[in-house]
């Protein structure tokens, strides 16, 4: 570092004294009153300024060079970020000593049943795991990387990015469902722990809204599907609860839209279902839109290009290669008019799916056909490609999430189930960011 000080502007300075005090882009907005995207900006500047490859690097110098006094490692004052209407949360807890560790340990929720240990292939039998020899390896992949394991071997659990930050919640454990929650910081490889979700499930799904996680529904401890909504607030690490479903589901696809969340199929505790429902967040209601082509749980869905897209799923007999989408925008009088595009190479069910710069990313999936490579969708060629696994063989039910980093745009695959519960991390880059002098 050369000159820094000089170089760093003074609203630098106040963005780098916050980053030194563990605060994320989110809450170092609140605090200046700018957007988060500014922030990411400036966050971006203080790095190249440093010389720094991480907001951890950047803390090291800054306090080896005085930029920023010791007294800003202590955290800073929260704020509520934006909630949804008549949420109700908890007061805030103290948050545990340590950087991007200042979330509260709590105690571990596990709740276990024998409803959860039973297998087969039927369509009930779908929403368990039974134990069994696996041809599952983990492989040397090039654009694949190996990071510090999750604390928690889990599969079937709702994960979601907080401001860089990946949130694993809840899930199926080899003791049965858990309500717990680990924070994965890509920066660090390293677990931090959230206070657990109030009510432990599995075959669930999560996304972010305003810096607020939202994980509707799920299966439950004793084998019931619940029609709660539960929100988490990684400012507050509180839990609330919002307006519940309009019936109990889980084994769903989801999709955030602007504000809101689309629900796509899933497990009603009987059947699988053709249900669109919809979730503004900003009203705090439900409404159903429509109806897919077909039945399904299992399936994936990720919004690219103005249109959000399912791809596979289980409808009781068969994993499912399609790849659908219908344009949000372009809804009339609760009517969705679904569009039908390329199909995958082979029928995918529990796989995830991600979008990336005009691409979909499915990875893992399937209960049959032990997968030896990953798929990806081309939006403007309406074609799919295979591209390398970290994981060959059996591998479903896991966690993947986008992460925008320094270095470029990173999958995150988290978990899932090989023949056992994971707890595995793969890093896949999928594009390179490269910084000219």
């Amino acid at each position: 570092m050369s000159d820094s000080d000089q170089e760093l502007s003074s609203r630098e300075l106040e963005v780098l004294s916050r980053v030194v005090a563990g605060a994320t882009n989110r809450q170092v907005a609140v605090e200046l009153g700018i957007s988060p995207n500014t922030v990411k900006v400036h966050v971006s500047n203080i790095l190249a300024k440093l010389g720094a490859q991480s907001r951890a690097e950047a803390t090291r110098i800054a306090l080896e060079s005085g930029l920023v006094g010791e007294s800003t490692t202590a955290a800073p004052e929260r704020q509520l970020a934006a909630q949804p209407p008549d949420v109700a949360w908890p007061a805030p807890v103290v948050p545990v000593a340590g950087l991007l560790l200042a979330l509260a340990l709590l105690v571990m929720v596990l709740f276990a049943s024998p409803v959860w240990r039973a297998g087969g292939r039927s369509a009930e039998g779908m929403l368990h795991d039974a134990t069994g020899p696996s041809s599952q390896g983990d492989d040397a992949a090039v654009r694949w990387d190996r990071l510090v394991d999750m604390p928690t071997a889990r599969a079937r659990f709702a994960q979601a990015v907080v401001d860089g930050a990946i949130y694993v919640i809840g899930g199926q454990t080899a003791e049965g469902p858990s309500a717990a929650v680990e924070v994965y910081y890509p920066e660090l490889d390293l677990w931090g722990r959230g206070a657990a979700k109030p009510t432990a499930v599995a075959n669930v799904a999560a996304a972010e809204i305003d810096g607020l996680v939202f994980v509707p529904g799920g299966l439950s401890a004793s084998g019931s599907v619940v029609d709660l909504l539960e929100i988490y607030n990684p400012q507050l690490d509180a839990w609330a609860q919002a307006s519940p479903l309009p019936r109990p589901l889980c084994s769903y696809a989801m999709a955030v839209w602007g504000q809101g969340l689309y629900l796509l199929g899933g497990w009603n505790g009987n059947a699988y279902v053709d249900t669109v429902l919809h979730y503004d967040a900003s009203t705090d209601r439900w409404q159903e839109m429509g109806r897919l082509t077909s039945a399904r749980g299992f399936a994936a869905a990720a919004a690219s290009d103005e249109r959000v897209y399912l791809v596979g799923g289980y409808d009781g007999d068969a994993e499912l290669a399609t790849c659908e989408s219908f344009a949000p925008s372009s809804l009339d009088r609760g009517e969705i008019t679904w569009l039908r595009h390329a199909d995958m190479s082979v029928g995918r069910a529990g796989h995830g799916l991600a979008a990336v710069n005009g691409s979909l990313y499915a990875c893992g999936g399937g209960w049959t056909i032990p997968f030896a490579t990953n798929e990806r969708y081309d939006v403007n060629l309406d074609t799919w490609v295979s591209f390398e696994s970290p994981v060959t063989g059996e591998w479903r039910t896991l966690g993947l999430t986008v992460v925008d980093e320094a270095t470029g745009i990173l999958l995150y695959a988290i978990g899932g189930w090989s023949g056992e519960y994971r707890s595995s991390v793969h890093a896949y880059h999928a594009f390179y960011r490269v910084y000219l002098p």
